[in-house]
């Protein structure tokens, strides 16, 4: 039973098979863990639109700034992202994610305190 001279499949390759299929968005959200990562990383990015809505609005309404200082804010917010994400990537893989999401996030509300 199973074995590869009959030409069946052994069951474990059949379990195999089953397990390393690519998982629907339901199976994928049915799994807490991930699914409580995912939530905190919506809220984590939510937070950073907010932010840079907010400096945005400031920096329009407030201090009637030009169209060309609205650009560089944007600038200066998209830049890093697009320097050091890619080299930060390599690390982060590395390290405990819920820590380094917490400590990323923590050192972005520190960065806006008065």
């Amino acid at each position: 039973m199973g074995n590869c001279d009959s030409g069946e499949v052994p069951k474990c390759l059949l379990l195999l098979l089953v397990l390393l299929r690519p998982l629907s968005l339901r199976e994928v959200l049915k799994i807490s863990g991930f699914k409580r990562l995912w939530m905190a990383q919506l809220v984590s990015i939510l937070g950073d639109f907010l932010a840079v809505f907010g400096v945005i609005n400031l920096i329009t309404f407030k201090w009637h700034g030009t169209p060309l200082q609205v650009t560089n804010v944007m600038i200066a917010f998209i830049i890093p992202m697009a320097t050091v994400g890619p080299q930060a990537g390599v690390f982060v893989d590395r390290w405990n994610v819920k820590r380094t999401m917490i400590l990323s996030d923590l050192i972005r509300a520190c960065s806006f305190w008065d």
